[in-house]
């Protein structure tokens, strides 16, 4: 089972760097935020954060592309 869990870590670590990543991006525009490094950023719960700010991102491009047709 650790092994399980390890591998599956292992794999996990490129997405949650591009998340990462473009979480880095959308941050541009709030400077007021902190940005923490990749290790700090992976163990607290700025990733629950930037998942959900890449999700309302998203949403909010589709949603104006069925409005505006983009």
């Amino acid at each position: 089972m650790e092994k399980l869990k390890l591998a599956l870590g292992f794999f996990m670590l490129p997405f949650a760097y591009l998340l990462w990543l473009i979480d880095r991006i959308v941050m541009v525009i709030m400077p007021q935020q902190e940005h923490p490094n990749f290790n700090d950023w992976l163990h607290n719960k700025s990733v629950i954060y930037a998942f959900i700010r890449l999700v309302t991102i998203v949403v909010l491009r589709i949603v104006t592309g069925w409005v505006f047709g983009f």
